[in-house]
Formats: C-alpha cells, structure tokens, sequence
C-alpha cells in the first residue's frame, strides 16, 4: 500500500484459482477500506495478469468489485514503474529512453555552438536530469529486460554524452565512455541491482528474508540470486554497506 494506492498480488498455478482467491479477499479488503473513510471504485481498480504463456496474454481475470467486473490493464504503471503482462519491463524502457531524449533537448541548449558550459558540468546536468530517469527501479527490471531494450537505453544514453563532449555523431559508445568516465547503461543498472542484492542481506532489511528462500527450480525470468556467485562472498565480510 502507498498513501491511498494498494496493489494486491495473488501468485498461483492457474487463473481460475486466482481468481477465486482475489474474489473471497475483496470483501474484506472493501471493508478495510470502508473504516479508513475511503471508497473504491471499480471503474478505477484494474486488474493484470502477469504470465509467461503468451497464449494467457489475453486473458481477462473476472475479479469483480460491488457486482462490476474490474477493468483489464496490461500495462499498469505502479509507482512510476510501467509493468506488463509477460514481465519484459520493454514498454517501461521505452518510456523512460523517450524521456532522456526529450531532456537531451535541454543538454543542447546549455551546450550551445558559440558558447556552453564545460564538459564535467554537462555531466552533472545529464546525471541529474537523465541518468536518474534510466537508473529508476532498476533492481526490478535490469534482471529480466533483452538486448534490444538495453540498446534503446544506451543510444539514449549515447546522445547526451555525445552532446556533453562535442563528439561526432558517429564515434563509438567505448569512445563516449572513456571521455566521460561512465559506464554503459547495462553495466550501471546490473551494478545498482548488485548493491541491492547485498544490502538485502542485512538482518534489518526489508527484503532481507529473500536472501534465505530457495533458488527457483524454473528460472524463466531472472532474478537477483544470479549475483549470488558475486554478492554472497561480500555479505560474508560483512560488506553490506
């Protein structure tokens, strides 16, 4: 729950089964809602099924709110995170690349032709206005995204560092990288999900009980325990910090 937002996520086998479970919770969930003066409205509150078949994608789950049938959403936006039925988080990068090129507009213009700031307070602003929007969330969607999806974010990302070093258009991303002291985009985001990997590991961590559940016996999404191999010697030095 987030201020007057709640966001239930009922896990199962089959869709009927969760169905039936969401529909027996509702009451009680309207209920909660009624003694905190607060009112749901089924016209607002949609429902999504996240699935890797491609043949459930479209699939409506019949969760009804007071006698009306919830709305299907397949790509809800919860908490600034745009998510989707098969889990491929490619319409949240999309979203987020489209954003740093509209910011990159703001990059040209403290560049200037004649004039301009210097390349490291270039920087600065790009790290501020644009590496912050590709950064957001990425523990969640860095494990599970293709390559195509990284190429977006990195040509993104490519633009404003070509901008902040007055290189051609054509140079090399190694190019751009070294210039700036940055690292690529996949290479940034998978070392931000590593660092939350190993803070879950500390006893007063939210998350810390993920680190103790057992390993997936069908990885069909990635998950952080892939950097176990990396993060688990660390947490035994105490490294969570």
């Amino acid at each position: 729950m987030y201020a007057d937002d709640l966001t239930a996520y009922p896990v199962g086998p089959e869709v009927q089964i969760i169905c039936d479970r969401t529909n027996s919770y509702v009451p009680a969930l309207l209920q909660f809602f009624q003694e905190r003066d607060l009112v749901v409205s089924s016209e607002k509150s949609p429902v999504t099924l996240f699935t890797p078949q491609p043949n459930q994608a479209r699939d409506h789950p019949q969760i009804s709110i007071n006698d009306t049938i919830v709305p299907l959403e397949k790509q809800p936006k919860i908490l600034r995170v745009t998510h989707d039925t098969m889990y491929t988080f490619t319409p949240h990068c999309l979203i987020q690349a489209a954003k740093v090129r509209a910011r990159n507009n703001l990059l040209k213009a403290l560049a200037g032709t004649s004039w301009g700031q210097q390349k490291e307070t270039l920087l600065l602003a790009y790290q501020a206005l644009c590496r912050s929007v590709i950064d957001y969330a990425a523990p969640v969607w860095a494990l599970v995204i293709n390559d195509t999806t990284w190429r977006y974010l990195q040509t993104a990302q490519n633009e404003a560092l070509g901008i902040a070093t007055r290189c051609h258009k054509m140079s090399h991303a190694d190019h751009l990288h070294v210039q700036t002291k940055l690292l690529p985009v996949k290479f940034h985001s998978e070392l931000l999900a590593k660092q939350h990997w190993l803070s879950c590991y500390q006893s007063h961590h939210p998350c810390h009980h993920l680190t103790s559940l057992p390993a997936s016996a069908r990885n069909m999404k990635g998950t952080l325990m892939k950097f176990n191999n990396e993060v688990v010697p660390l947490s035994e030095e105490s490294i969570t910090d």
